[in-house]
């Protein structure tokens, strides 16, 4: 009954089903190769981060001790 409907409502909607699988798999690969580059950003932005964590912690403690002194 459905193929019947669909037939008589557009030609061959067979071929379109074939595209449409195909534009979904494209579309498919290309999300899975933006969620490995996006991993990979936020590796990058978390290395960054304690990189930088390690390097400024000692003035953020000086800093604290300034303010408490001042307060």
């Amino acid at each position: 009954m459905v193929e019947q409907t669909l037939t008589h409502l557009n030609g061959n909607w067979r071929e379109k089903v074939v595209e449409l699988q195909k534009l979904l798999q494209t579309a498919s690969a290309e999300l899975i190769d933006a969620e490995t580059e996006l991993a990979e950003r936020l590796a990058a932005i978390n290395a960054f981060e304690f990189k930088l964590r390690a390097a400024t912690s000692q003035l953020v403690s000086r800093l604290e001790q300034l303010e408490a002194e001042i307060r």
